[in-house]
């Protein structure tokens, strides 16, 4: 195995959990938003 593109993946790997968990933090804040409206 080579390291390198091993590490390449990884890194890959946490750019794209980063922008899931971006993703997913975006939602909650719609959803939260959302429930002020209607109080």
């Amino acid at each position: 195995m080579n390291l390198e593109v091993n590490e390449r993946a990884l890194a890959a790997a946490s750019i794209l959990i980063k922008i899931e968990d971006e993703e997913e933090a975006m939602k909650e804040a719609e959803r939260e938003r959302k429930r002020g409206r209607r109080r």
